[in-house]
């Protein structure tokens, strides 16, 4: 068994206190969000994703924490986004993908809304979000300084990594193989 899920137990076990999710709500004062319950009922799923991932039994710095705590925070918010715009709930996709930008203005989340704010009928939202995003590939990366200590041992293999991953989970969520297909698709939209 998983060392992390030892400590903070499974899905349905949570503790007062628990560790994550406390460094979640911290993130997300820090940031001045107030979730919703099915924001935080996706916090509650990546925390257990991450509660059940096979860290091992080393010592994790305390840096790496961080950023996996907020990671889960930025994933929940995230994913409730995508799904509400999927389902057609563009104004609550707004909301909902608007904490995920506050939290981190990834491409893969201005392009969201982008979708949210066409969909809606706000064309010039679009435009704007549209800009912006294609505007910010070339520094994602520097967009994850602020949540990625100096401290961290290793950090530019971390920062590295943590952008590809975000590439990865946002392009495959809106159904995209890649950010340089997610690129083209936008440079190509207008509206």
């Amino acid at each position: 068994m998983k060392w992390l899920s030892k400590i903070l137990g499974g899905r349905g076990e949570h503790q007062p206190g628990d560790p994550i999710i406390a460094r979640c709500w911290a993130i997300a004062r820090e940031y001045g969000l107030s979730l919703n319950d099915e924001e935080w009922d996706h916090v509650w799923s990546n925390r257990d994703k991450l509660a059940a991932s096979p860290l091992g039994g080393a010592f994790v710095h305390r840096d790496v924490v961080h950023v996996l705590c907020f990671l889960c925070l930025f994933d929940g918010v995230f994913e409730t986004g995508v799904e509400l715009l999927q389902a057609g709930a563009y104004h609550r996709a707004i909301d909902t993908l608007e904490k995920a930008r506050k939290l981190l203005p990834w491409p893969i989340v201005l392009y969201s809304l982008v979708m949210a704010y066409a969909c809606s009928g706000n064309s010039e939202a679009a435009t704007r979000f549209r800009n912006a995003a294609l505007d910010g590939f070339g520094s994602r990366t520097t967009l994850l300084l602020t949540i990625v200590r100096t401290s961290l041992p290793d950090r530019d293999n971390f920062l590295r990594m943590t952008a590809e991953r975000l590439d990865t989970t946002g392009s495959l969520a809106l159904g995209f193989a890649g950010m340089a297909e997610l690129r083209d698709a936008m440079s190509q939209r207008t509206w």
